[in-house]
């Protein structure tokens, strides 16, 4: 009898622990989907921006910005030397910003053409909301549940593969 009590005893904390961490998962997934719009670098954890990628698909643009990107160290040199005029200086600083806007531009469509190859649609909305300035409500409902569904897929796929295994105490493989 004290036997059953130890086991039924035990059971019970090892069951309440499981619904401790259950219910623990369950608060992050309802905090992290209660953010929407989502963050947009959550899109980029799922989808990185992986230069090495990017450079197979279209090394032209690639290097463009790298071209881009070395005007700019020139002109921020330019900038910071004290021996270069006032009006010298505005200038660079002016050029630098349309500099930094064509480089970013670029940047936006090189990814946008990595995630061509990647899921179509997500090229489409992420296209969509670059030439919005990120702003959610020109997506439409089927745009915007998507992004849900990828994000809810990426989060419970993480939660399977890190946070089960270890609440039930078994191997991810």
């Amino acid at each position: 009898m004290a036997f059953d009590k130890l086991v039924a005893n035990q059971l019970s904390k090892e069951v309440k622990e499981i619904q401790k961490d259950i219910d623990e998962c369950m608060s992050n997934i309802a905090n992290t989907f209660k953010q929407f719009p989502p963050y947009f670098n959550q899109l980029f954890k799922i989808f990185p921006y992986d230069i090495n990628q990017i450079k197979k698909i279209n090394p032209n643009q690639v290097s463009k910005i790298n071209d881009y990107e070395s005007k700019l160290d020139k002109i921020e040199k330019l900038i910071a030397n004290e021996k270069t005029s006032l009006k010298i200086k505005q200038q660079s600083k002016l050029e630098r910003k349309q500099i930094k806007q064509e480089v970013e531009k670029l940047k936006w469509e090189t990814y946008i053409s990595y995630l061509q190859t990647k899921d179509k649609n997500i090229a489409n909305i992420v296209s969509k909301l670059v030439n919005n300035k990120f702003d959610f409500n020109f997506l439409n409902k089927q745009e915007q549940q998507e992004i849900v569904d990828i994000l809810v897929k990426n989060k419970l796929e993480d939660i399977i593969e890190k946070k089960i295994p270890g609440m039930l105490d078994i191997d991810a493989d």
